[in-house]
């Protein structure tokens, strides 16, 4: 039986590196996945009939950034001892995205990082690492912010 991987959401924060550089201490080498997840621009154009289109011409744009901070993570993954490979996945809602590609990979285990935004961003947004936990069947490890960050950082991360 081939051995499943790892699957890590990557977006380049300092928590989703974080995340890879713990799972190379507690997971070891092994196969790994690195996702990273975009969403797609919605403009909504009247055309003929008065239907509504989504026209964006920055999602070529948006995908190609993706793949490069993918494989960014793939690389930081393969610095942490795993087999790495990356891909991406285009959703609204990233923590769909993350579940759907556990699926799809037969993941192990998802490691997401915990950006630890504030309450009540956290409430009006959602936060992945939640939406993971509670959307898989899948085991979840979730990788706190690191205490290394600043103040100034964390706050900078709230109003962003």
């Amino acid at each position: 039986m081939a051995e499943r991987p790892v699957l890590f959401a990557f977006d380049g924060s300092p928590g989703s590196i974080a995340a890879i550089e713990t799972a190379g201490t507690l997971l070891g080498p092994r196969a790994a996945t690195v996702l990273s997840v975009w969403s797609p621009v919605m403009t909504v154009a009247p055309v003929a009939g008065g239907i509504p289109a989504y026209l964006s011409d920055l999602d070529p744009k948006l995908e190609e950034q993706a793949h490069e901070q993918a494989e960014r993570g793939a690389q930081l993954a393969r610095d942490a001892g795993f087999d790495a490979d990356s891909c991406t996945a285009s959703k609204h809602v990233t923590w769909l995205g993350v579940v759907e590609m556990a699926e799809t990979v037969d993941a192990e285990v998802i490691v997401v990082g915990a950006r630890g935004l504030s309450g009540l961003k956290s409430a009006l947004l959602g936060s992945t690492s939640n939406g993971v936990l509670h959307h898989t069947k899948r085991p979840v490890l979730i990788v706190p912010r690191s205490d290394l960050e600043s103040d100034a950082e964390r706050e900078s991360a709230d109003a962003g």
